[in-house]
């Protein structure tokens, strides 16, 4: 997913995607990385959102190392196929 990211020149509201993984027996997840934010984040700031498959509850941090090693933590229960993360991260 860094490989992705590395070197582009992105916009705000432009999205990277990982590929889909699996991870401690959840299959189909995905990273969603906007690294000028969503377009409806804040100025300043990057969005960034797990989907997984709908009825997978999951407890996750996503962590931000540049800025002071930044830690969020999130319990989701997925219903769809929407991300579910951060918008302001």
């Amino acid at each position: 997913f860094a490989k992705d990211v590395e070197g582009k020149t992105c916009q705000k509201g432009d999205e990277i995607k990982s590929q889909k993984f699996s991870l401690l027996g959840v299959p189909d997840l995905q990273m969603s990385l906007y690294p000028q934010g969503h377009t409806k984040a804040k100025e300043g700031h990057m969005s960034l959102f797990l989907y997984a498959p709908a009825g997978w509850q999951i407890k996750y941090k996503m962590y931000k190392a540049t800025c002071g090693d930044e830690v969020k933590t999130l319990l989701h229960t997925f219903d769809d196929d929407e991300g579910w993360g951060w918008p302001n991260f």
